[in-house]
């Protein structure tokens, strides 16, 4: 009897460490119609999208179904091209009212050297649209004038989460770059902004 409950219990350790080990598959769905929000309380030497680029040809288009981006994003972020970007990216959770992190945060010492990584994120989501790629690669984004051309995509991120995602909840991506001189000296301004989001649980 003694030993049948201890493989009953070993069973049941070992069915709880799977079930907790496997990851569920999801995707987002962009919340705003303009996708891009700003960050909070931030300083005026903190940029946004629209100050750190260009957008006046770059095109949103919602429909019922999706958000579709397409056009030209251009920087306008006045800094050096041997300058090295740092950035953190962050997804936070609405809880009555105030953004809440969660366990999911990642800090890039060089964001350039892996912008048009295919194995990252934003690389299927978002780098992988960019046409001109061979044209703007070696400028990231430190060049001003330096024009992001896309083809017409779905803005969609897909993650592999291994802890609960509430599918009725609201969550944003939460992204900060900051750029250091080759002395390591931070500049004087820095690029934030947010991405709100809900997500769907996909096979």
């Amino acid at each position: 009897m003694f030993l049948n409950r201890v493989i009953l219990l070993v069973l049941v350790i070992i069915g709880t460490l799977e079930n907790f080990s496997s990851a569920a598959k999801f995707k987002t769905t962009i919340f705003d119609d303009y996708v891009y929000g700003d960050c909070d309380n931030q300083p005026e030497n903190v940029l946004n999208i629209k100050t750190a680029f260009d957008t006046s040809e770059f095109i949103i288009h919602n429909d019922v179904d999706n958000v579709t981006l397409s056009g030209n994003l251009t920087s306008r972020w006045d800094i050096q091209k041997t300058d090295r970007l740092e950035g953190i990216f962050q997804l936070h959770y609405l809880d009555h009212g105030s953004w809440q992190p969660t366990m999911y945060s990642i800090r890039l010492k060089n964001v350039c050297a892996v912008m048009y990584d295919k194995n990252q994120h934003w690389y299927k989501a978002w780098t992988s649209h960019i046409i001109n790629i061979d044209e703007v690669k070696d400028n990231c984004v430190n060049v001003p004038g330096t024009k992001l051309i896309h083809e017409p995509f779905e803005l969609v991120f897909i993650f592999d989460l291994r802890t609960p995602i509430d599918t009725n909840g609201l969550y944003r991506l939460f992204i900060a770059i900051a750029a250091y001189d080759e002395s390591s000296r931070k500049r004087d301004t820095s690029i934030c902004f947010t991405i709100r989001v809900q997500f769907e649980k996909i096979d």
